[in-house]
Order: structure tokens, then sequence, then C-alpha cells
């Protein structure tokens, strides 16, 4: 092990690739509407709770305890809505980070119908959140999936079979030289496990959280 570089020699992720207290060139940061700046804490402050980082977790975090009567402070790095929470593709969707059929697999289908509930749950609080705070970021139900070849095409297919079997899915397909996998529908009763994919504007969302945050 060598020795660890002076900390004045050490690159400093938190900036090493951006410029402090500036949005980084997106399509995000040219066509939304900006925040103005929030001022840095200084001196001593009182809160019930003080959550670091302000991206969409850190905001909802703030804006449910805030509902519930605390008295709850937000601080970051960077600005409100820096990092991933400003830079993602907007797209508001269901199921895990791998298919529902291979996480059955791993880890029994009672653990995998739990966890589609669960991320079925995390859709409705953002619809929720959204709703109850007038949020227009432009929300619409739909995403496409895209096989490129014979293999992928029947393995969508497949996947399409197992989600309507299973979960009552809506899914519709169309096989002509692409398979679209387009999952759709709103959220049903607690009963009906049904998916749900959405796209929206991302940085319109986030930056009426922080209003939302701030009544």
């Amino acid at each position: 092990m060598g020795k660890r570089a002076p900390s004045a020699k050490r690159m400093n992720l938190l900036y090493s690739n951006d410029t402090q207290g500036n949005y980084p060139e997106s399509w995000y940061s040219a066509t939304a509407k900006q925040l103005n700046v929030f001022p840095s804490l200084k001196g001593t402050q009182k809160y019930d709770i003080c959550i670091v980082g302000a991206g969409y977790t850190g905001l909802s975090t703030a804006l449910h305890l805030s509902n519930l009567g605390y008295s709850v402070a937000v601080v970051d790095a960077h600005r409100v809505g820096f990092g991933a929470s400003g830079r993602n593709g907007g797209q508001l969707g269901t199921g895990q980070r791998i298919n529902q059929d291979k996480l059955a697999h791993q880890l029994g289908e009672n653990n995998a119908d739990d966890m589609w509930l669960l991320a079925n749950d995390a859709v409705s609080t953002v619809k929720k959140i959204i709703r109850e705070n007038r949020i227009d970021c432009q929300i619409r139900p739909g995403i496409a999936t895209l096989g490129f070849n014979s293999t992928e095409v029947k393995e969508l297919h497949k996947y399409a079979e197992y989600l309507e079997k299973r979960y009552d899915v809506n899914v519709r397909s169309v096989a002509s030289g692409l398979f679209i996998l387009l999952r759709i529908g709103w959220m049903a009763s607690a009963t009906k496990i049904s998916s749900t994919h959405h796209t929206l504007q991302g940085s319109s969302s986030w930056r009426s959280l922080v209003k939302s945050c701030a009544r």
C-alpha cells in the first residue's frame, strides 16, 4: 500500500467533473425553468431533522416529514437536483433492475411478487406527489422495449407472456423487423397487479418538488 496523496492533490469527486454552483450542460438545464440559488447554511441553525442530499430521495423525504409537522433542513454540496436526479432519462418504471422471471428464479416467486408490488407502490407514490403538488412534468404512460435480432425478439415475446400471465399486465407486441414490448396501464386496486411505466420531464419534477417542500 502506497502513501495517500496529500489532501491538496487528491481528487474531489464532488467537483472533479463539474463546476460548483452551476448545473452541467444538458437538455434539462437548457429547457427547464431555473430555480433561484439557495443560500449556504451558515452559523448555528436548529431543525428537527437534517437531510444530506437534495435529489429525489432527499426532497421526497423532506416533503413527507414536513407534512408530518417536522422542521426539516436539506443540504447539498452543489445545487438541488445536481446529480443523477437532474441527469436521468425521465422514466418512471415499475419492476426492478432485472426482469421479474429472473428475479423469481433467484429469490423465489413470492419474494419476486413482493418486490413487484413494492415497485408499483413507489410509482404510485411518485404519481401522488405529482398530483397533490400540481407538478407539471409532462407525465404520460407508456414505454417501449426493443429487440434488434431474432433472439431478442423471442426473449421479449416470452417475457411479455410471463408478465401477462402472472401479473395481468396489458402488453402489446408488434413484430415487424423489430419487436416492441409496450407496457402500459395505470395503477389498479391493491388486489390487482398491473405494470406501470411512465415518462416525465425530470428537471421539472424535482424543481417543482423543491417548491412543494418550501411551502
